[in-house]
């Protein structure tokens, strides 16, 4: 799919050195909840590969070189996007995108995401593309290494639809 000069496809091997130099930003590793720290060459190989399961994970790619990543995995919303690429809409475009497509090919009734209390921009994001507060727990934050507060956002099927019809 290509939006403006922003193509997303599946994540491939020849992705390894783009995302592992992602993932080994503290600045975007910090805010994971599924990648360790220090980057390690074996975790992120294995993520190399195009997602087999319940949802999708698309690379985002700016010129043919990955930039980020954005998906929808058994219902959970997920992203991550160089801090060179920051702040020029793109991840709200990659995030738009991802719903338009899980909701479209799924039977999902809600999507949601988590993100660490301390994240500022991605509460930003998700509320923007229409996410709602649900609540907040501690947990253990892998790359941090410790108990973080963790908050968790939800997007209704009808709150999408009522969203997207609003804006035409």
């Amino acid at each position: 799919m290509t939006v403006g000069a922003i193509t997303y496809r599946d994540i491939a091997p020849r992705d390894f050195k783009a995302l592992h130099g992602l993932v080994s930003i503290w600045e975007v590793t910090r805010n994971l909840g599924t990648w360790p720290w220090p980057a390690d060459e074996t975790v992120t190989r294995s993520r190399c590969v195009a997602f087999e399961g319940a949802g999708f994970c698309w690379g985002i790619c700016k010129d043919n070189t990955l930039i980020g990543t954005v998906g929808v995995k058994d219902g959970g919303l997920g992203y991550m996007l160089h801090p060179d690429h920051q702040r020029q809409g793109i991840i709200a475009q990659a995030v738009k995108d991802a719903l338009a497509t899980a909701f479209g090919l799924a039977d999902l009734d809600t999507v949601r995401a988590h993100i660490w209390a301390d994240n500022a921009p991605s509460r930003h994001i998700l509320e923007k593309s229409g996410f709602e507060f649900e609540g907040t727990e501690t947990v253990h934050a892998l790359a941090r290494n410790g108990p973080t507060p963790r908050e968790t956002y939800g997007l209704t099927r009808a709150r999408w639809s009522a969203l997207m019809h609003a804006c035409e």
